[in-house]
């Protein structure tokens, strides 16, 4: 993972000097976001997991390789997570109650960016995450701690793909999935990262 990071950075790094411009942004938006699991979690614990309302912001440096080829990193916070529905009383299965995870992550995604007409674009490549904090609530009651950052991997890696447009006037709206391939869970598995984010930013020339 480390000799892979490395290697983002170096071609980052890369990146810079070939560019032809630079141009520095803000962007923030809208998560949807969920964590898979196995079906055997499922069973033993809730239906299954839903996907979770959350919020991201952060900075945008957009370098220019060409008419068709850009390069992107962001730094993103950005709130995970997912909801589902879980019994508490194994023999009364109408007895289910509303429980929530929030994962507070510090994102950095490396995106290939190909325009294959003016404004639009198509965009991919890797993101690393990196756990800030977690928090969980079951319905009727404050924090729980099912989750906490001893329980939980800290890093992630995942891929993304996503469809934008950049405007004449340097706002740009963009929509992305983003795959984990890291479990959350340091003991459970099956816990992957999934999202799906809708954003809206400005570059600032």
């Amino acid at each position: 993972m480390k000799k892979h990071f490395l290697f983002y950075i170096l071609m980052l790094l890369m990146m810079h000097v070939n560019a032809q411009t630079v141009d520095f942004g803000i962007k923030g938006g809208l998560n949807f976001s969920n964590e898979s699991t196995n079906n055997k979690i499922e069973e033993f614990v809730s239906e299954k997991h839903f996907f979770k309302p959350g919020a991201h912001i952060g900075f945008v440096a957009n370098y220019s390789l060409n008419n068709r080829f850009n390069f992107e990193t962001d730094v993103i916070y950005s709130m995970q997570g997912y909801k589902e529905h879980i019994s508490i009383d194994a023999e009364q299965n109408n007895n289910k109650k509303n429980y929530s995870k929030t994962s507070h992550y510090l994102t950095l995604p490396l995106a290939i960016k190909f325009y294959p007409t003016k404004g639009f674009y198509i965009e991919c490549g890797p993101q690393f995450a990196w756990m800030l904090y977690v928090s969980d609530k079951l319905e009727n009651m404050k924090e729980i701690k099912l989750w906490t950052l001893d329980t939980c991997k800290r890093f992630d890696i995942g891929v993304f793909g996503g469809l934008g447009y950049k405007f004449a006037n340097n706002l740009f709206v963009d929509a992305r999935y983003t795959h984990g391939f890291i479990g959350t869970h340091k003991n459970l598995d099956g816990y992957k990262n999934r999202n799906f984010q809708i954003s809206l930013g400005y570059f600032i020339k």
